[in-house]
């Protein structure tokens, strides 16, 4: 409505200034009934200069008032996501303890510190050091990486299985899929990113243990083991498959075991045709992990059921996405807005752009790339800066980190690797699209 009331009187004005008015027009009454716009009322018969101003006046204030549209809500400068991350891997680096494990979760207004933890989150926020670590070229960030996979390392056991060897990562006295998968990423990303070798068969005894789980259909059978008694729980994650099938295909991209991409391509058709299969939009999990994967096995193996399933999780993430311009959390996903989960979003929708920028349309690109465009804000807003330290007289310690929202100031570490990660995805999208 308010679109249709701009363009008649932007019509009008052109007509008053051409000076197409018959001096036997009637006067032109127009009421504009919103709590904006008072009642206009422009007398056109005389064709007088106070009419042009008038009309150009309620012209320009309209323009100003309309809500901000799609095109504005994407501006956003590389620039800006640049110091942001470089930020966070001063948070990074302060994070990580002498022993080599993190500060698994920091309250700034207390000054305190979580005594949990989680080696899931421990490896994953490797991976996203690595990858930040590959964009700044950060030395010391190297070295405090280097601190934190010994520290992940010594949290391996040796277990044998048919005769082989396998290493397991304990979380406590758990055995995790997620476990392995984020470990087995974690330093397959380093060594891709520093070309050595150096963990290589620690990863493929990890992988093995990951390919004894499976079953004949791809079905991963363990998720969750005690390590002690080998008791194993019930517990069935949504993500840890996805976890399996994106750290496989890097380790096969490294030693080119074709038994790691095997192992992934089935676990992807079983997730794809058996987990997801039959389920309505609303029904699929926001599987991030999946999409990472997916963007690599395509690649490797071009099967247009990745591509499908891949484009089918995007539009269920991009329709749950919260896109009123008049939203303070516009860009997330949640009610109330978290921070991490909007990350993990945002990093999938980054995964299959690089997808579809390489194998699909620009049709398709595009409401990609606005939902990244649109999500980057809201992350952007959950990074504690110097100035907002300042201003709360928080702890420097605190600075680069990302909180989950405003009202829970907590940082944790999955929380600072997500929201990079996302960051970084969104960063070479914009600096290629420039």
């Amino acid at each position: 409505m308010r679109k249709n009331k701009l363009i008649f009187y932007l019509c009008l004005l052109a007509f008053i200034l051409f000076g197409a008015i018959s001096a036997q027009a009637k006067v032109l009454d127009v009421s504009m009934k919103s709590a904006q716009s008072p009642a206009l009322r422009i007398d056109v018969t005389q064709n007088q200069p106070h009419t042009i101003v008038l009309a150009r006046n309620y012209l320009s204030s309209t323009i100003q008032n309309q809500p901000k549209t799609g095109t504005e809500i994407k501006k956003i400068s590389p620039r800006k996501i640049e110091e942001a991350l470089y930020l966070a891997g001063e948070y990074f680096k302060n994070s990580v303890k002498e022993d080599g494990s993190f500060v698994y979760e920091y309250h700034p207004p207390t000054d305190e510190e979580s005594p949990q933890y989680n080696m899931l989150r421990h490896a994953g926020t490797i991976y996203a050091m690595v990858e930040l670590y590959e964009f700044t070229k950060d030395k010391i960030l190297l070295e405090r990486i280097q601190k934190a996979i010994t520290f992940l390392l010594g949290k391996a056991r040796n277990i044998q299985i048919n005769n082989h060897e396998a290493l397991v990562v304990l979380d406590y006295d758990s055995i995790k899929l997620g476990g392995n998968a984020l470990a087995i990423l974690a330093l397959a990303k380093y060594m891709d990113t520093v070309k050595t070798r150096e963990y290589l068969e620690i990863a493929k005894k990890m992988a093995h243990w990951i390919h004894s789980t499976q079953s004949p259909d791809g079905r991963f059978l363990i998720h969750k083991q005690d390590f002690t008694t080998k008791v194993i729980s019930d517990f069935v994650s949504g993500f840890y498959p996805g976890e399996a099938i994106y750290a496989l295909t890097l380790l096969y991209k490294i030693d080119r075991n074709k038994e790691w991409l095997d192992t992934a391509e089935k676990a992807a058709h079983y997730l794809i045709l058996v987990r997801d299969g039959g389920k309505s939009s609303t029904q699929l999990n926001h599987d991030h992990w999946l999409l990472y994967g997916l963007n690599e096995l395509y690649r490797l193996s071009p099967e247009k059921l990745y591509y499908e399933h891949a484009l089918k999780i995007t539009d269920v993430i991009l329709n749950a996405q919260r896109k009123d311009p008049s939203d303070d959390e516009a860009g997330s996903f949640d009610k109330p807005a978290y921070s991490t989960g909007s990350a993990t979003r945002i990093e999938g929708l980054s995964a299959v752009y690089k997808l579809v920028r390489d194998f699909g349309t620009k049709r398709e690109l595009e409401p990609i790339f606005n939902g990244i465009c649109l999500g980057t804000q809201f992350l952007l807003k959950n990074q504690i800066t110097r100035e907002l330290a300042k201003k709360k007289n928080w702890p420097s310690k605190a600075v680069g980190g990302f909180q989950e929202n405003t009202d829970i100031p907590n940082i944790r570490i999955d929380c600072v690797q997500h929201n990079v990660s996302a960051l970084l995805g969104a960063y070479r999208m914009l600096k290629e699209k420039h």
